[in-house]
């Protein structure tokens, strides 16, 4: 099934409209669901920090699910971890599903097909969509393959110039600048390269972010603002 181009800019545009955080991952999960011949989708974060998988929100047919007790270092998870490091789509089939997923998870006897396609933004993945049940007698191809990838692609370049700010935050724009990327695993060399300011200012920046958050370390401060949805 292949989505032409102009179909899936329009489409997820929808996403960027969004009035809330909450309301934008919803909505790329229903945009998905509509333009491919999935049943079921599960949104998850991805942090280089640690490798960790984090479970948002996962819908199919009847219903919608909270799963952020869902957390993963996807190093133990090959088909997420290739898609991932690869920042292409994968799918594995049959006997392979059970090679390419933790041992740690019961696959159901009704999925023949996993598929995974990174949410990613240049180099750096925020996170990967994960379906296992799919409409009958659909080619699962690469055709199906490039067009995943096209969506992850687009939608993560609207994750990227997003944030949803809480009130109850004080974070400036340049200091969720700079934890947006630590949270993408860019060295503070990196940063002041491409932001154009010193290393000093860029590690002033990460000091006072954890201390505004209270957190001990800057994977905690990460995975607050994830949590939070002021990051993605």
């Amino acid at each position: 099934m292949l989505v032409p181009f102009n179909t899936l800019y329009e489409q997820v545009q929808r996403i960027e409209q969004a009035e809330s955080h909450e309301d934008q991952l919803f909505l790329i999960l229903k945009t998905y669901m509509e333009l491919y011949p999935v049943l079921n989708a599960t949104l998850s974060r991805y942090s280089s920090l640690g490798f960790l998988g984090e479970g948002i929100i996962s819908i199919d047919m009847k219903a919608l699910e909270y799963i952020s007790e869902m957390r993963d270092d996807i190093r133990s998870i090959p088909i997420v971890y290739s898609a991932i490091q690869e920042r292409r789509s994968k799918i594995c089939k049959g006997i392979d599903c059970l090679k390419m997923t933790s041992s740690k998870y019961q696959i159901a006897s009704n999925v023949q097909a996993i598929s995974v396609t990174p949410i990613s933004y240049g180099t750096f993945v925020f996170g990967f969509i994960c379906s296992t049940l799919f409409e009958p007698k659909q080619p699962l191809n690469d055709g199906l393959l490039d067009s995943f990838t096209q969506f992850g692609k687009l939608v993560g370049q609207i994750m990227a110039g997003t944030a949803f700010i809480h009130n109850g935050m004080k974070l400036s724009k340049r200091e969720i600048e700079v934890m947006r990327r630590v949270s993408w695993g860019e060295s503070a060399k990196e940063m002041a390269a491409t932001m154009k300011i010193s290393e000093f200012t860029i590690n002033q920046y990460v000091k006072s972010s954890l201390k505004k958050l209270g957190a001990n370390n800057r994977a905690q401060a990460v995975g607050i603002l994830l949590r939070e949805g002021i990051i993605t």
